[in-house]
């Protein structure tokens, strides 16, 4: 097979991984294939990182992302410390399953890099078209898809009396706050979406993205998704300083939407509730921490224990309980606050190389703003719109399981990829950075045997890895379908959803079955 047949084939492989997964993200409740949304999602971002691995570390070499040595340095620094700190903290965890979620964010992050890599390449020459338009395109369809839908759920909920809309909407997610983590990371992405229109160009794409933008905005008011409408007020603040003039189409079309959204609220929320019904249907909902307090008090304790590592993935679930406050307070398979649930489970050590690989990320970012005046207005666009997606995500993390839920983890890969790619220059001052050419290792190219040789054994590792990875998360998954009888009939608990919609599991070893006891 010739090159550019492989090329080509590659290309459309991924990008039919791509939409897939996000068409599975958004509409997992018509995509369940009998096991599930919850599951289904799951199984589909097991698929994307799996893919974007394997791809990234074969296909696309050693891509130069951010550009500089010191910036790589440090994201490579960043990533072996929270590597170390994942393993090193498993040896004070006695749960056999742990290592899953260990391999999850582990592959996550190489998954990034290597989707980023895909990007990166797109974005040389003609091959723009593809990242420009396809990405942002696939998103809005599929924000508009959900748009229309909703509208006879709406009427459905009417004509139940307007007693229970926030029982119908948001659809689709078994919980409204899963909705509220995908509608963070998307929001910033739909006016970068509306300019970029991979089929349909006009006032009819730009329109129909209007319209479905000012419905998510009205169903972030009507479910009172605080996180999302906080995360994304201090992420507008955050680009406005760090992009000045730059962010002002972006400010502008998004502005628009929570506009319309209100709108949208006075009419459906108040206007028809009060002709038909003769009352308003007003969000309620306080600034309280909703019972999360105890939670962020035993996951502190627990990062404490083994400092600076922590008690080993999924310690939540299975470790003996430190604070009184807990104790007695209501049961969650998480703690709602993702940086504490890494500092108690993989250890304040994980945290700060996170910090370390941002800190990476984040210093290339500002350097790109030297370049930012030779940029087109749609490369502006781009650059503000998932630095504005990622960084409502990051702050929303802070108050929920933004990377546990598969829907929110599926949209984020794809985001952070885009972004990484944005931030991956390779021009000069005075340059728009981020549409270089990129390093000649990549793809089928003639390479240097020693080249050639450290790619096909870090393809060999990666998928050796993932595979084994893959395999245990299926035996993962038939274990606890196993578990789900005893859990509901014998300890008659509901569900609570981790890495599995039954994410209680495992759990300290007096509340799981005989037969499983040591």
């Amino acid at each position: 097979m010739s090159n550019t047949k492989r090329y080509i084939f590659i290309y459309f492989l991924i990008y039919i991984v791509v939409s897939l997964s996000l068409a599975e993200a958004f509409w997992g409740q018509f995509l369940g294939f009998g096991i599930g949304s919850y599951a289904a999602r799951r199984f589909s971002l097991i698929l994307i990182i799996v893919c974007s691995a394997i791809f990234g570390s074969l296909f696309f070499g050693w891509v130069r992302l951010l550009g500089g040595p010191r910036s790589r340095f440090f994201v490579f620094i960043g990533f072996f410390v929270i590597l170390f700190s994942c393993l090193a903290s498993q040896f004070n965890s006695t749960n056999g399953w742990s290592w899953i979620e260990v391999g999850l964010y582990l592959l996550y992050i190489i998954s990034v890099s290597g989707l980023a890599k895909f990007f990166l390449s797109q974005r040389k020459g003609a091959n723009f078209f593809w990242y420009g338009n396809f990405i942002p395109f696939v998103v809005g369809f599929c924000v508009i898809v959900y748009a229309i839908l909703t509208i006879p759920v709406y009427i459905y909920s009417v004509s139940d009396g307007f007693g229970s809309i926030r029982s119908f909407i948001p659809w689709g997610f078994i919980n409204i706050r899963y909705w509220s983590q995908v509608a963070t990371w998307v929001l910033p992405i739909l006016p970068l979406a509306g300019a970029n229109a991979f089929l349909w160009k006009g006032r009819f794409w730009r329109g129909a993205i209007f319209f479905s933008g000012a419905l998510w905005w009205w169903i972030v008011f009507i479910s009172v998704a605080r996180g999302t409408a906080c995360s994304i007020f201090i992420s507008t603040v955050f680009v406005l300083i760090l992009f000045k003039g730059s962010a002002k189409a972006w400010f502008i079309e998004s502005i628009k939407y929570v506009f319309g959204g209100t709108l949208l609220w006075l009419l459906l929320s108040v206007i028809v509730p009060y002709v038909f019904f003769g009352g308003a249907d007003f969000p309620h909902g306080g600034l309280g921490s909703d019972g999360r307090g105890p939670l962020w008090l035993e996951a502190w304790n627990m990062a404490l224990q083994h400092f600076p590592l922590g008690m080993g993935g999924q310690s939540w679930l299975t470790h003996s309980i430190l604070t009184e406050a807990y104790e007695s307070s209501a049961r969650f398979a998480h703690p709602h606050n993702m940086y504490l649930m890494w500092a108690a489970e993989y250890g304040w050590l994980s945290v700060v190389g996170l910090l370390i690989l941002f800190g990476g990320v984040g210093a290339h970012l500002v350097r790109r703003l030297d370049g930012l005046a030779a940029c087109s207005s749609l490369q502006k666009l781009s650059l503000v719109s998932v630095t504005a997606s990622v960084v409502a995500a990051m702050i929303h993390a802070g108050v929920s399981s933004v990377f546990i839920t598969p829907a929110s983890m599926i949209v984020g890969l794809i985001v952070f990829a885009m972004f990484w790619a944005e931030v991956s220059d390779q021009k000069g001052a005075g340059e728009c950075g981020g549409y270089a050419a990129v390093d000649e290792g990549i793809g089928f190219g003639e390479a240097l045997w020693s080249k050639r040789l450290l790619r096909a054994g870090f393809f060999t590792v990666i998928t050796l890895v993932c595979a084994f990875w893959v395999w245990g998360c299926v035996d993962y998954y038939r274990a606890m379908r196993a578990d789900l009888p005893f859990y509901q009939t014998v300890l008659r608990k509901g569900v609570e959803p981790r890495f599995w919609l039954h994410g209680n599991f495992p759990r300290p070893p007096e509340l799981m079955p005989p037969s499983s006891r040591d």
